[in-house]
């Protein structure tokens, strides 16, 4: 993972009023009018600044990003040492839980319901049903009424 206070050169702990003067001194050196060198070279930079800025300037944002990075290199220190101790947050789930939690759970089952409704209103077996379903119900009410 990329860590987008070392690419603004600035401190975890940076206001947002020193992360703002970090992306506009640097967006200022590598903007691809601006810059000399190679073009292309200069819109990826410019690129994973704005895209670091639009991280670290929401406190939303930043505080999910804060914890998917020490999540990270938690997952890098376990590599090379074999006690490793998990921290738990005030509601007793560990970091690993938390991110899963907010990250995989929320956009994969919004992710599947979306398809499961466009699968189902695309399909012709879904309009067959309700036809079907439709007739029975003029059926049922023609019986009821005599």
């Amino acid at each position: 993972m990329e860590n987008f206070y070392e690419l603004l050169k600035i401190r975890p702990d940076a206001s947002q009023n020193e992360i703002k003067i970090a992306f506009i001194k640097l967006v200022s050196r590598y903007h691809p009018d601006v810059y000399n060198g190679d073009k292309r070279y200069a819109e990826s930079v410019t690129a994973q600044l704005t895209e670091a800025y639009s991280i670290l300037k929401d406190p939303y944002k930043r505080r999910d990003y804060d914890l998917m990075l020490e999540l990270d290199n938690k997952k890098i220190k376990t590599n090379y040492s074999n006690v490793f101790e998990v921290k738990r947050t005030s509601s007793g789930q560990n970091y690993d839980q938390k991110i899963s939690q907010r990250y995989f759970k929320n956009s994969q089952m919004k992710k599947q319901k979306d398809n499961i409704f466009k699968r189902l209103f695309k399909s012709k077996l879904f309009y067959c049903l309700i036809f079907v379903f439709a007739i029975e119900l003029i059926i049922i009410f023609l019986f009821l009424k005599n």
